[in-house]
Parts: structure tokens; sequence; C-alpha cells
């Protein structure tokens, strides 16, 4: 069957932080073998993450990827050819899809049934989550603000937004709901901590009809989060990193080589957690989420209770603002030393980009921007 005579394609549009990055490293890893029982993963490494620019017309940090023209409709053109039943396009992204968006990818698939499945997880893990990641893509919000931005748009309305429009089952669903019905939405929760880590691989299979366990599911977690004091240092670098620096040129230096290589999935790394100071309206928006998507009708794939929040831990968690200033110069010059030391010994045309005057060089300055508030 072809996407020209109604195939299901299956758009896994998020949310951000919520297990997308591991569940597309398992579809690339057995493309072959989901192509072999009939389900096709399109594209490139990238490619879907491209076609959601190219869908939605907008870059992704400020910076519009040229490749991204053309490439929605390279990924609908591949998918039309397919013979099989299921398509799979993924990348959290989507979930930022406008309504003219929406209904601009529904029309191009057709006749295809296009289905929706967004996945969703509690608030105390999440809100924690999008902040580092935000620190990680550059943004130099502190925590506080951060919480404050989520709560309410009075503190900040363009980052409240932003926030709840990828964030927010009930306002992502809408949107992709004014043109898709509700029994092909998909909302799949996020397992609790502590659960089998391949378990939302498991749900995220079913969803699609196809037994979980046939697939090899041993793949890099590259997404690894970072602690409350590499987070930290990394909001302070990125005060200083020098507005000449692009995006690309960012992504591979500071995000990549450094935050995720150096600083992200230290065992002795201290989870970014909740204050208990906001548990009481996060309660209060994880029930409303729960009523709305199960008035709706959505198809659940897990249980909406996982959403729910309970009582803050009774040993609250560090803050960054808690942190000693030695504590973080500390963590910050050990990993500048493994950079170093690995730059030392590698030969010069391995080095992506030389070190030009606007680049902080001094230890004296470093010090100065680790004790920045």
């Amino acid at each position: 069957m072809t996407a020209e005579t109604g195939a299901n394609v299956f758009l896994h549009i998020g949310a951000p932080k919520t297990g997308t990055t591991y569940l597309q490293s398992v579809m690339r890893k057995n493309r072959k073998a989901l192509a072999a029982d009939g389900v096709l993963y399109p594209g490139r490494r990238n490619g879907h993450f491209l076609a959601s620019q190219d869908l939605r017309d907008r870059g992704f940090a400020g910076y519009r990827d040229p490749a991204a023209k053309g490439a929605w409709q390279a990924v609908v053109r591949q998918s039309r050819r397919w013979r099989g039943d299921i398509i799979v396009m993924s990348h959290e992204t989507f979930s930022r899809a406008h309504r003219d968006d929406v209904a601009r990818a529904v029309e191009s698939l057709a006749p295809a049934e296009v289905h929706v499945v967004y996945g969703t997880r509690n608030l105390t893990r999440q809100i924690p989550a999008v902040w580092q990641e935000r620190i990680k893509n550059r943004d130099t919000m502190s925590y506080a603000d951060f919480l404050a931005a989520v709560r309410t748009p009075e503190s900040n309305e363009t980052v409240h937004h932003r926030f709840w429009r990828a964030h927010g089952p009930v306002n992502v669903l809408e949107r992709w709901g004014s043109v898709i019905p509700p029994e092909r939405i998909h909302v799949m929760t996020v397992p609790q901590s502590g659960s089998d880590p391949e378990a939302l691989w498991n749900r995220f299979a079913l969803t699609l009809g196809l037994d979980p366990y046939k697939y090899d599911r041993e793949v890099n977690r590259s997404n690894a989060s970072l602690g409350v004091v590499e987070a930290e240092f990394l909001r302070r670098l990125n005060g200083v990193v020098p507005d000449t620096m692009d995006w690309p040129t960012y992504a591979t230096l500071v995000k990549h080589q450094f935050a995720e290589s150096r600083l992200a999935g230290h065992d002795e790394a201290v989870r970014i957690t909740m204050p208990a100071s906001e548990y009481d309206w996060i309660a209060q928006r994880a029930d409303q989420i729960i009523r709305v998507l199960k008035a709706r009708g959505y198809d659940v794939v897990g249980d909406l209770d996982e959403l729910r929040v309970d009582a803050p831990p009774s040993q609250p968690g560090v803050q960054p603002d808690d942190i000693a200033e030695s504590d973080i110069l500390e963590m910050g010059m050990s990993a500048m030393f493994e950079v170093l030391s690995e730059w030392g010994t590698a030969r010069p045309r391995r080095l992506i980009a030389p070190v030009d005057e606007s680049t902080p060089q001094s230890l004296g300055r470093l010090r100065r921007l680790l004790r920045r508030r």
C-alpha cells in the first residue's frame, strides 16, 4: 500500500525532552528491520528536523539552515513511493506548528490517514529538563526567572507562551486536532522515573502496532542532561560567548563538544529539581491537563495519572542560586582542563575553529564571569 492509496502516517511531534532523541535513535538503528516489516522511517539523520523547519518556515535558535528548503516535500515524495502500510516522521519541533502548518502538512500527505503521537511527562520533571536544554541552546535566563515565566505570562510573556506552545498538551493537541480527529491523536505518557528504560519505546512501538521486542533497542542516549552545577556554569559561560559566533559554530563547539561531551551525563552530577514552592500551582495545572485530555477522547498510551503531581519531597533539591561560587569555579576549571588536554594532543587540522580575540582567554576573566549573578 502506498501513501497515495491510504497508508497510515504517524507524525511524532514531541514534546521536546520526552525521550524523542532516544526513540529517533532506535528507529534510525532499525531502519532496515522496520522497512522489512512495512514501516518507512524516511529521510536522513537530520531530515525530519529540516522538514519541520521547512513546513513551519522557521529556523532554530535564530538560524535558518539553507538545507531546510524543500526538505518537507522531499520527505513527502519519499513517503508517496512507499509500498508499505506505515510511515513515521519524528521531530519534537513539529509540536510548535501553527494551525496553518498543520493543515498544510495533512493536505500534502493526503490521502494518507494521518495520526499524531505526542509524548508528555510529569511537569516536575519536564520544567527543569526544558530549562537546562535552553541553556544548552545558548540561553542565559536564570532558573528562578524561567520558573516565574513558566508560571505566569506577566513575568515574561514570550518565554511563557513559548514553553506552553510546545510542552502544553492541551495547547499543542488543540492545534493538531483542528484537522485530525481525536481517535487518531495518541497521547503517550512518559514512564515515571525508575521505570524500565525501554518502557517508552515499548509504548511507542505499540502505538504503531509493532512488536517492541523485535527491534534492537541498544542505542547511545546522546541527549544527556546537565546537572545543576554544570547548567549554571554553562549559563554564565553563555553570557560571554560573542554575538559574532553563529549558531552552527556554537552548536558544534559549545553545545556538542563541550556541554554534551564534557558537562552532561556525569554520575556525580546533582539533578535539577523543582523548588517546593512551585508544587501547588504545578499540581493544579497538571490536574487541569488530565481533565481536558480525558474529555477530548484522545487515545492514551500509558497512564494519565503519571502526570499527577505529588507532594514535594521532604528533602529539597539544590537550586542553582544555592551553589557556592567555588563549586562552580572548580567544576568549570576541571572541564576546561579536560578540553585543553584533549586539544593539546590533537593535530591542528582537527580543530574546528580558531580562538579569536573575542573569546575569554584569561583565568582572571573566567573567575569574574563565574561570580556574576
